[in-house]
Parts: C-alpha cells; structure tokens; sequence
C-alpha cells in the first residue's frame, strides 16, 4: 500500500467511527401519563396492569385507554409477554385489542399442605406460563400443573417472591421468624435465587427482591452496599449475574437504587442527585448512568424521580412528582434515532478516497 494512501485511510476510519458513535447515543422518549396508578405489571406490548387510586379492582392500561379486570382476580395482579394475566388463584388471557379477558380459570384449588390456602400478592407470571406469589408467610411457585412450596427449604422463615424471570430462576427474601406464633421477624433478610428444584445464596448485602427485576440471561438488578461509605445505609444500584456483583454508580448522588432490567441489558431505577433533596429516575445502557428528565420533553413542575420497569421494546414506567407533592406514573416510548447522515467532512473524506484509491489502481494497473 503506498504510504501517501494511508493518512487518508485513516481519515475515512475515523470519520465512519464519527457516524457509528452518534448512532448508538441514549435514545429520547414521548411521555403518556397514567394518572396515579400503582403498577404491578408491565410487558412488551406496552400493557400495564396495576390499582388505579381509590379503586378496588385492577385495571389494564393500552393505547391510551383504562380497562378494568374481572374482579376476580382482585387488585393486584400479573402479565407476561403473551397477554396472560394472574390475581388471586386465577389466570387469563388479556386480548390485545380490546382490553378484555377471556379463558378465566382457577390455576389452584389445592390444600394448605400442598398449594397454600388463599393465594395472595404479588403475583408474578413468567413468559412459559410460571406462577409465583405469597400466602401468608410462604411463597409459592405454581409451574406445569405443580405447586413448590418454599416452606420446605425455609422453614421458621417468611419468604417473599422477587422477580420471576423466563429462564425460570426466581428470587426470595427470606426472613426468620420468631415470638410467639412465629410472626415476629428477626435477623437480616437474605436473598436467594431457586432455578430447577435448587437454591443458591446470593451476596450477603444484596438488596434486590420487592421491586427489583432479573432478564432471561440470568442478570438481576437492585443495590449493594455503596463502596469506600462510612454511613449506615448508603447502597449503590447494582447488577448481579454469575456470582459477580456490578456497581452501576450513581448520577452524582450519594446512593442509588435499580429497579428493572431488559433483555437488552438495559437498567433503570432512581438515584440521588447534588443539590437535590429527592432522587432522579435513571437509564443505565452501556456502562454509562443517564438521567431520565434530560431524555423526555419539559413536564412543567414534574421531576422524573425514580423508574421501575422497562420492557424488551425499551419503554418505561417511572413516577412523577410535580410542584405540589403529587405523584404520577408514566409510561416513557423511545422515539426511534434516525440514521445519522455523514457530514460534510465523511462526504469530502469518502470522495477523495476514492478518487485516490482510483488513481492508485490505475498506476498499478
């Protein structure tokens, strides 16, 4: 290759490397506000399910439009990715177009021994169907016909499902219990991970069952003891997979904490800001934390303060707090990034590269 080619090879790399870096930028959102609503569920066809405010029944939330859920099912429930939904002891199929139920069946009618008597929440439903929720101190995981009680590998214990993941691996808060009647809890709680008849322990000061979220790669997100902290109390959001804990950081703040993940790797959840009595929501993708209030249009008075979910198409529900102390919950859309157009310089540089290239085969030639 002949030296006075190089220079210019490089240029092009360069400004093609330019193009690709704007490309893979954090992306913006639109903003629909659900009112105050408390959400339980949320999956990938942008569907929330969740308690409006003074409501005793739940209702599902799409395309702009409140549905209300069977009654039977109560006031806290579950939806996977196929529209299937989960309350009290029974499941069902939410159609997508209509908001509406169909298929409603009891999923356990089992004795105390075995089912547990009067399933309560959460309610959690895994995409194969995979059912895990709580009654009274146990926590149950109901799959192809069966019910796994963990009172057998905890017993003396209140257990409390976490996230529920496709792959099947489910997280438990397990607490100790004593006093009389055994319903006084005592001791650290400690989280564990139960995946195909087994349990494993995760780190000792994991904090990351009610709230928090896991992916079918096996990753989990919630918070850690933050590191070089002299103070009781101060955690840092954090990732955990294969044994490995990952501090995500903070946005500036003293602590942090993480909330949902995504097959995508994407972490969101809220972190404590500088001159900033409350927190801020955050999106963090590719190892950099990004503050969710500088990625949406200007809400007046409404700051971001934290983010729960977000779901494989990349949306997110997260809560507001305007002016007066009143909260919302939002659902944040990614506006799809266009493909960046070189500039002037990519359009000079790939020219005189070819016509460079052009003349230096026809000197070989």
């Amino acid at each position: 290759m002949s030296r006075s080619l190089l220079p210019l090879l490089i240029l092009t790399a360069a400004s093609l490397f330019q193009v690709t870096h704007r490309a893979v930028s954090a992306p913006m959102y639109t903003v629909a506000n659900l009112g105050l609503f408390s959400v339980d569920g949320f999956n990938d066809a942008g569907q929330v399910v969740g308690t409006p405010y003074r409501s005793s029944v739940a209702s599902v939330y799409q395309n702009g439009t409140f549905t209300a859920l069977p009654a039977e099912f109560g006031y806290t429930v579950g939806i996977n990715n196929s529209g299937e939904i989960v309350g009290n002891s029974y499941l069902g199929t939410l159609d997508a177009q209509t908001g509406q139920v169909t298929n409603v069946r009891q999923f356990t009618t089992a004795p105390p021994a075995v089912g547990g008597p009067d399933p309560g929440g959460p309610f959690l439903i895994n995409s194969n169907g995979a059912v895990a929720y709580v009654s009274g101190n146990d926590a149950y995981l109901y799959q192809g016909g069966k019910t796994t009680d963990f009172a057998q590998f905890f017993p003396g214990s209140r257990i409390v499902p976490g996230p529920l993941n496709d792959a099947g691996q489910l997280v438990l808060e397990v607490i100790p219990l004593s006093g009389s009647g055994q319903n006084e809890t005592t001791g650290t709680p400690k989280a564990y991970v139960y995946q195909g008849g087994k349990v494993q322990a995760m780190p000792n000061n994991w904090n990351g069952v009610l709230g928090s979220g896991s992916n079918a790669q096996g990753q989990f997100v919630g918070s850690t003891g933050a590191p070089n902290s002299s103070l009781t109390g101060i955690v840092h959001a954090a990732l955990y997979q294969n044994g490995q804990v990952t501090d995500l950081g903070t946005l500036g703040g003293d602590s942090s904490s993480a909330y949902g993940i995504n097959s995508r790797g994407q972490v969101v959840g809220e972190s404590a800001v500088v001159n900033y009595i409350g927190t801020h929501a955050f999106l963090y993708q590719n190892g950099t934390m990004y503050d969710l209030n500088s990625m949406i249009p200007p809400i007046p008075g409404v700051t971001l303060e934290a983010a729960y979910r977000i779901n494989n198409q990349g949306q997110i529900v997260a809560a507001g707090q305007g002016p007066d102390g009143s909260w919302d919950t939002l659902l944040l859309t990614p506006v799809p990034s266009p493909v960046p157009e070189p500039g002037t310089l990519t359009v000079f540089v790939f020219i005189g590269g070819a016509i460079a290239l052009r003349g230096f085969s026809h000197r070989k030639s």
